[in-house]
């Protein structure tokens, strides 16, 4: 966002006031796009007053976890009760290799385990353990290149490869992936107006775009 809007656009005040006034969320997924956009307009010269604190409902599901560390983190905050936390995230580790997404579920899935790895990151609890999240998302990597959700798809996707390939590029094992093979994948996606999809068949939107851009962006950090 800073690199689109000049640090003098008129855009930003407005959203200043806009943040300022707007109701205050109760999820998740909101909160934490609250707490990035003041923390993206301070960091441009605009404060953005007004109470952050909100109770959200109580989850245990692993991009629950992720969004409430980052939320933290933005907040400068400790989690709390962060060591049970873990201990709960840790819950979702199955025997595969991956996290799954919730309790009750049996089989790992490529975003959720980006998820509970991104938290525990966070968190500073990465364990020896984690080696075996490597050996899972290697074997999500389909014939084509990319990594797929979960064990019972066919076809990656680049929502599943982004997130994969960040995971592995925080325990410092991308190479564990054909890396040749997920760029031309990632590639194949690009459309010619400069968007990307995030299947074959679908069309280019901005989420898409960002996978895109950060999967490419992660192969050339990896081959620099």
């Amino acid at each position: 966002m800073l690199t689109l809007c000049a640090p003098d656009s008129p855009a930003l005040p407005r959203a200043a006031r806009y943040l300022e006034t707007c109701p205050l969320p109760d999820d998740l997924v909101h909160v934490c796009a609250l707490l990035n956009s003041v923390r993206m307009l301070r960091r441009c010269g605009y404060q953005v007053q007004r109470e952050m604190s909100r109770e959200v409902p109580p989850f245990d599901n692993a991009y629950s976890f992720f969004l409430a560390a980052l939320c933290a983190e933005m907040r400068d905050e400790p989690f709390p009760d962060q060591e049970a936390a873990v201990g709960r995230l840790r819950a979702l580790h199955r025997d595969d290799g991956g996290f799954a997404g919730q309790l009750g579920e049996t089989s790992g899935q490529t975003n959720a385990t980006a998820a509970a790895l991104g938290a525990l990151a966070l968190w500073d609890h990465l364990e020896a353990s984690d080696a075996a999240v490597t050996a899972f998302l290697a074997g999500m990597q389909a014939e084509d290149g990319g990594l797929r959700a979960h064990a019972a798809i066919a076809a990656g996707d680049l929502l599943s490869t982004f997130t994969g390939l960040l995971t592995l590029a925080t325990l410092g094992k991308m190479a564990a992936l054909r890396l040749g093979d997920l760029g031309r994948f990632t590639r194949a996606l690009a459309c010619p107006d400069g968007g990307f999809r995030g299947v074959a068949d679908d069309d280019a939107d901005i989420e898409y775009t960002f996978y895109g851009l950060g999967t490419l962006a992660l192969l050339a950090m990896c081959l620099a």
